[in-house]
């Protein structure tokens, strides 16, 4: 037991070092140097190795309850207690600045106009919005529909990235067109407020791998 407690005060001091750099990163102002699409990309890294950390000190933590003295199992639940709400007050902290950030960057959602003053004035290439009604009719591929069940994330990303991510001869536009193509349910209506642009591509590619790509999701 001596051992299981020494390596889980390893890892709880590492736990406390990684939730307050994520704190930090949080905090952390966007300039030239550090744009959104780095925060999101770190906090997205960030908030993988959370999960490690909170999934390995709840298998630490059932080892040493499960030979703990009863005496001093009130105190072990307590102490492990205050460090899932911890944790779980860490990640929330993380989704909302992602969620946040996602909405503030320069993610086009459908419905932006531009000002009639600056019609003249082209946009900067990761800005441009396509119409999707205008789009050119991409022929469809033999790929399964992906509706939002974890269980399936795989076999369908697997298939999506061969034929289309990796697809050097298709546009980040085309590529997501044909992702909303193969999208239904609470998968689509995740990435259904982006229009398509190079940029949203990018973050929507993000948002469905985290949001459905999670092993520990899979039942």
């Amino acid at each position: 037991m001596d051992r299981a407690k020494a390596k889980r005060a390893t890892v709880r001091h590492l736990f406390t070092k990684l939730v307050t750099k994520i704190e930090s990163t949080i905090e952390l102002p966007i300039n030239e140097r550090f744009t959104k699409v780095n925060k999101v990309e770190s906090l997205f890294d960030l908030k993988s190795q959370l999960i490690e950390k909170i999934d390995e000190l709840k298998k630490l933590d059932n080892e040493i309850e499960a030979i703990i003295d009863l005496n001093d199992l009130k105190g072990e639940l307590i102490a492990s207690d205050e460090e899932r709400k911890n944790g779980i007050s860490c990640r929330t902290k993380i989704e909302r600045c992602i969620l946040l950030l996602v909405k503030e960057s320069n993610v086009v959602p459908r419905n932006e106009t531009r000002n009639n003053n600056d019609s003249n004035i082209p946009e900067p290439l990761e800005r441009r919005v396509v119409n999707e009604n205008n789009v050119i009719k991409l022929p469809l591929l033999n790929i399964s529909i992906f509706s939002g069940n974890c269980s399936e994330w795989l076999n369908f990303w697997n298939s999506f990235e061969v034929a289309i991510h990796k697809n050097d001869s298709l546009s980040k536009i085309e590529k997501f067109a044909y992702l909303k193509t193969y999208l239904r349910g609470t998968a689509l209506a995740a990435v259904s407020g982006f229009a398509l642009t190079d940029q949203n591509y990018d973050f929507s590619i993000a948002l469905i791998k985290e949001r459905f790509g999670r092993s520990d999701l899979v039942i």
